[in-house]
């Protein structure tokens, strides 16, 4: 066979190729343009140095490009076929991105819309802690205990102490007593004008009966319920202060008490058994106040008082008699925020609202709305070492968790501070006149 043979042999197998199903075509064509790059000499797929002059040699020259071109093929469908296959996964992906970001542009409108708006953020927070909130807790505690123990009182080196207390013994307790001062500013003073007291350091003081620690944490319990102060969260511990002894014409002027330990938040007072009269303790607590007498069963009766440390208190003067008490510092042994008291749904969706409100007004720029912080007044005074979440008394403890809980829900922050007003100005006197 010669050239012109050939040339027809590879044009019937160019038509033979043609055939191939329609699908075929774009890869044949790829394959086509791969052929078509090769070098001149290298077409026939074999070492066609030599020149062909036998019919076998032509024919093995035509099967190898029939197979070799038949192997470009399959080769070239199947990465046409993995292209396609990953154009299909490529759209699906972005579907999915698309339906992702679409989804995610959904929840951030849901967030930041808000049906009606609070448009005056202050004044509506300010209402919606004006309320209770739900907190029952009282400022002070004032209760008979009947079913007290007798603690068995060893004092200094007197020995026991025998309960009802004795005009004898009293006087001998007094002998071993030195006056109680009281602080004034940055000093510790005395003066029998404002507080006339005796009292005894607490080392000096020793309890005979066992069963006294035991009743004192039963006294812990009821005083803290009382209070409203979360027992679980503060785990308070009681620590005997002084003893105090009050004879006829004893008294202290209106005070508060100063926190002597830290994490202190209340003070515990045990009158135990000793006939006297008069002797009231007056309490008061911003526009509320309450007079706590328990005078009538002195004699026979021990009494639990208590009042946070920041309660303004007066025991006005002992008329007959004498009055013995023990005093506790009540302390805070843990650092954390108290779990939320039990609020009114009503309440805790009010607020919820207007937090929402508020971060609703500021993502849209509306800076009348959005103030760029609150301020609330508490309603307990705190020094520095009592400026903590876990050191709040009463309604303030109670505003703080329940606030707390929807700031983390809502992403805002609290954060406590003292704040002090400065006032300045010209007076008027009644004429409508002014001083200098």
């Amino acid at each position: 066979m010669d050239t012109s043979e050939t040339k027809c042999k590879m044009e019937d197998e160019a038509q033979q190729f043609k055939a191939e199903p329609e699908e075929s075509k774009s890869a044949l064509s790829e394959t086509a343009r791969l052929v078509k790059a090769e070098p001149q000499e290298n077409k026939s797929g074999v070492d066609d140095q030599k020149p062909l002059k036998s019919t076998e040699n032509v024919e093995a020259q035509q099967d190898n490009m029939a197979s070799w071109v038949k192997r470009e093929v399959s080769q070239g469908l199947h990465a046409d076929q993995e292209s396609k296959n990953q154009m299909k996964e490529e759209q699906k992906g972005g579907e999915g991105e698309d339906e992702e970001d679409e989804s995610k542009d959904d929840e951030e409108e849901d967030e930041g819309s808000v049906d009606n708006p609070s448009i005056d953020i202050r004044s509506d927070f300010q209402d919606a802690l004006s309320g209770s909130l739900g907190f029952t807790g009282s400022f002070y505690v004032s209760k008979p205990a009947p079913n007290a123990p007798n603690p068995a009182l060893q004092l200094a080196d007197l020995g026991p102490i025998g309960l009802p207390l004795s005009q004898r013994e009293a006087k001998v307790i007094a002998s071993r007593c030195i006056q109680a001062p009281f602080g004034k500013a940055e000093r510790t003073v005395v003066d029998t004008k404002v507080r006339d007291t005796w009292e005894m350091d607490a080392s000096l003081v020793r309890f005979g009966n066992p069963a006294w620690q035991t009743y004192i944490q039963t006294v812990i319990r009821d005083v803290c319920q009382t209070l409203g102060v979360n027992f679980a969260a503060s785990n308070p511990k009681c620590e005997l202060y002084k003893l105090l002894l009050y004879e006829t014409g004893s008294h202290f002027l209106p005070h508060k008490d100063t926190e002597k330990a830290p994490g202190m938040f209340a003070t515990v007072v045990i009158v135990l058994p000793s006939q006297f009269t008069g002797g009231e303790v007056h309490v008061s607590h911003g526009s509320l106040s309450k007079v706590l007498d328990c005078s009538a069963t002195s004699g026979y009766e021990t009494t639990i008082l208590s009042w946070y440390t920041d309660v303004t208190h007066e025991v006005k003067p002992i008329t007959s008699g004498y009055r013995l008490a023990l005093a506790y510092n009540l302390m805070h042994t843990t650092t954390a925020v108290g779990p939320a008291l039990p609020s009114t749904d009503a309440t805790a969706d009010s607020l919820r609202h207007i937090l929402r409100s508020w971060k609703h007004n500021q993502k849209n720029e509306d800076k009348a709305s959005a103030p760029s912080k609150l301020v609330y007044l508490l309603e307990h005074r705190y020094g520095q070492e009592g400026l903590k979440g876990s050191s709040l008394k009463g309604k303030d403890a109670h505003i703080l968790s329940l606030l707390n809980r929807l700031a983390e829900e809502q992403g805002f922050h609290i954060g406590l501070a003292s704040v002090e007003c400065h006032v300045t100005g010209c007076g008027d006197d009644y004429g409508g006149g002014r001083y200098g």
